[in-house]
C-alpha cells in the first residue's frame, strides 16, 4: 500500500509522489475490506515530475530528490567516447601521412638515385665515345703522317742519290722539321753516316744514304711515339 485516505464526509482525496515508474490500483471501500455499493465519482491527474536538479530542499522519502542523478555520467561517458574517437581519428591521420610521407620521400630517393646513374652512364659513354673518336683520329693522322713522312723520305733519297751536295735549307724544308731541331740534328748526323758540312751545303757520301734515310724513318717514328706520350700526360 501506497496511500490510504477516509474520511465521514465522503470526499476523500490523494496526493502523492509516487516512488518510481509502475502500475499501482486504486481500492475503493466502505470499510476496511468491504464494499458497501455505494456511488462515488473519481477522477485522477497523473504529472511527470521531472529530476531534481539537486537544488532546494530535499523530497520526502521515495521523492526524485532521493534518486541518484546519474544523468550527468551518461554525458560524461559520451564526452569521453567522443574524445578517444576524435583522437584515434587523429592519430590514424598522422600515421597514414607519415607513411605517406616516408613513401614519398623513398619515391623521390629512389628516383633521384636513378636520374643520378643514368646522368653519370649517359656522361661515361660520352668519355668513351670522345676518347675512342680522339684515338680515332690520331691513328688516322698517324697513317696519314706516315704515308707523308714515306713520300718525304723517298724524294729525299732520290735527290740524294743524284748529287753530291745538298744545300741544307732544303734539305729542312723537305723534312718539315723545326730549324732549331733540324741544325742540332745535323750536326749529330753528318759524322755518325760520314757527311760534311760546307758551309750552307751537306756534302753527301753515296754509300751511306740507304742508312741514313733508314734511320730518317726510325726517328720518325720515334717522334711520334713521343708526341703520343706527350698527349696522354696531358
Amino acid at each position: 500500500m501506497v496511500a490510504l485516505r477516509d474520511s465521514a464526509t465522503d470526499n476523500e482525496t490523494i496526493n502523492i509522489t509516487l516512488p518510481s515508474s509502475g502500475t499501482y490500483y486504486l481500492l475503493i471501500t466502505t470499510a476496511p475490506g468491504s464494499y458497501g455499493g455505494n456511488k462515488y465519482d473519481l477522477w485522477w491527474n497523473d504529472t511527470l515530475v521531472p529530476p531534481d536538479d539537486n537544488f532546494g530542499p530535499p523530497g520526502p522519502p521515495g521523492s526524485p530528490d532521493e534518486i541518484p542523478n546519474t544523468s550527468g555520467d551518461g554525458v560524461n561517458l559520451l564526452t569521453n567516447i567522443i574524445i578517444i574517437s576524435v583522437i584515434a581519428i587523429i592519430s590514424f591521420l598522422s600515421i597514414a601521412l607519415y607513411l605517406r610521407f616516408t613513401k614519398d620521400k623513398r619515391s623521390r630517393t629512389n628516383k633521384e638515385k636513378l636520374v643520378r646513374i643514368e646522368r653519370e652512364v649517359k656522361e661515361k659513354e660520352q668519355r668513351e665515345k670522345s676518347e675512342r673518336a680522339k684515338r680515332e683520329r690520331e691513328v688516322t693522322k698517324r697513317k696519314q703522317n706516315n704515308v707523308k713522312e714515306k713520300d718525304i723520305l723517298e724524294k729525299l733519297r732520290k735527290m740524294m742519290n743524284v748529287t753530291t751536295r745538298i744545300k741544307l735549307e732544303m734539305m729542312r724544308t723537305y723534312l718539315e722539321m723545326d730549324e732549331d731541331i733540324f741544325n742540332k740534328r745535323i750536326f749529330d748526323w753528318a759524322p755518325e753516316f760520314g757527311f760534311t758540312i760546307d758551309g750552307e751545303f751537306l756534302i753527301i757520301k753515296q754509300e751511306a744514304v740507304s742508312d741514313f734515310i733508314d734511320e730518317l724513318d726510325k726517328q720518325f717514328d720515334a717522334w711520334h711515339k713521343e708526341e703520343e706520350g706527350k698527349n696522354k700526360n696531358i
